[in-house]
């Protein structure tokens, strides 16, 4: 979640420069709203996928193959969420790839997500000794 804020320093670094639009910590917000809504959207987005994650990670205590490719292609998924959403505020109009590749990387996590919470259930290898029955 760090590389998220990465977009916004750029703007950061140039307030005040000779030249640059960025003279005010009002010029920066004006001229970085873009940037600042994509944040906001990819933070809280990953925040809620991470948080379920966590949650269903902590019955697990084992990981098998198959729960660890999926969770590394989770990993990707979520890593790239700054990315589609960026491409997503920064479509000009009638560009819809951005909107598009957005859902499409929200629905990927979702689904992967889906399918750990699936083995972690139904696989008792994946459960923690002391889980005193299936996770919920």
């Amino acid at each position: 979640m760090t590389l998220l804020i990465l977009p916004l320093m750029d703007g950061a670094s140039e307030m005040g420069e000779e030249g640059s639009q960025i003279q005010t910590t009002s010029d920066y917000f004006s001229e970085n709203a873009h940037k600042l809504t994509s944040f906001l959207i990819s933070f809280f987005a990953v925040a809620l996928f991470w948080k379920g994650h966590e949650r269903m990670f902590a019955h697990a205590g084992h990981f098998t193959a198959p729960l660890l490719r999926l969770n590394f292609i989770w990993m990707g998924g979520v890593v790239f969420f700054p990315v589609a959403t960026s491409l997503m505020n920064q479509s000009v109009d009638g560009d819809k790839g951005g909107v598009v590749l957005y859902i499409g990387i929200l629905m990927l996590v979702a689904f992967v997500n889906l399918l750990m919470c699936i083995i972690i259930r139904r696989d008792t290898r994946t459960w923690k000794e002391d889980a005193p029955n299936v996770p919920s």
